[in-house]
């Protein structure tokens, strides 16, 4: 499965995939407890974002086999996370996939980067046909992450998301192997 991918960024230095360790404790804490990237984040991303949060996360994760979840870093240093989920039973040829960014990181073109990394990975290496994300209503740049990545807009998912005291839109959107 996914280990690591490496990308070489000029702006940032190098961006790369890797698995998450212990010691990135401090930079999830920081980049968790900004409200921008916390907006469109799952409820079960708690804010305010403590250190009790983090070391319960990365414990969870650091020894699961196989990996869902990995470190978005920068020159080693975690600047987010993406999360790669295969599908069991007769969902097991498809896979989801989330991400969040630091804002700090906004715009450059990293999350587009790693997504299409992540999807050449996932058809060339893995038996998946199908790779899907759902966004929440107004998060419009992870639209334009999934778009530029080949996803197609499959649907509306009407008020299925509760977030901030009020329901949103959920929209669906998958790439399948050619």
């Amino acid at each position: 499965m996914l280990n690591r991918l490496t990308f070489d960024r000029t702006s940032f230095g190098i961006i790369g995939i890797r698995p998450h360790k212990m010691s990135d404790a401090n930079a999830l804490i920081q980049s968790a407890n900004t409200p921008e990237v916390v907006k469109y984040a799952l409820d079960s991303f708690p804010h305010p974002y403590t250190d009790d949060d983090a070391e319960e996360y990365l414990q969870s994760i650091v020894e699961q086999t196989p990996r869902p979840h990995f470190a978005i870093t920068a020159n080693d240093k975690l600047i987010g996370g993406l999360g790669f989920m295969i599908g069991e039973d007769v969902e097991k040829y498809s896979a989801i996939i989330t991400y969040w960014l630091g804002k700090d990181y906004w715009g450059d073109g990293i999350a587009t980067m790693l997504v299409s990394g992540v999807c050449d990975f996932a058809f060339k290496q893995t038996d998946i046909t199908r790779l899907s994300a759902r966004v929440f209503e107004g998060n419009i740049a992870s639209e334009m992450v999934l778009e530029k990545c080949g996803f197609e807009k499959e649907g509306i998912l009407r008020k299925s998301i509760f977030k901030h005291n009020k329901f949103i839109d959920g929209i669906l959107y998958a790439k399948i192997k050619e």
